[in-house]
């Protein structure tokens, strides 16, 4: 099976934070494995991910936080029927 380029790179950030699923880590790997492109982004995404600030930036994210933040814009978000007349 063939995956877009920019799906991959999703997996590999989710790989990045540690929340990929096990099915995704191996589709991961394989692009890593077979697409030279791939590899030589993991590399870079890795050599950045190494850096001083980017192990305190991924430290200090709280999803549960963001969330919380996010919801009661969301919940008073109000959806229009796209269709009024029929």
């Amino acid at each position: 099976m063939e995956y877009k380029e920019e799906y991959i790179k999703g997996l590999l950030f989710e790989k990045m934070a540690g929340t990929i699923s096990d099915g995704d880590d191996t589709i991961a790997e394989k692009a890593i494995a077979d697409i030279p492109e791939i590899k030589a982004y993991w590399l870079k995404l890795k050599t950045k991910m190494d850096e001083p600030g980017a192990a305190t930036f991924l430290s200090s994210l709280d999803e549960k936080a963001a969330w919380q933040k996010l919801s009661p814009k969301l919940a008073d978000q109000k959806t229009k029927p796209l269709f009024t007349g029929i």
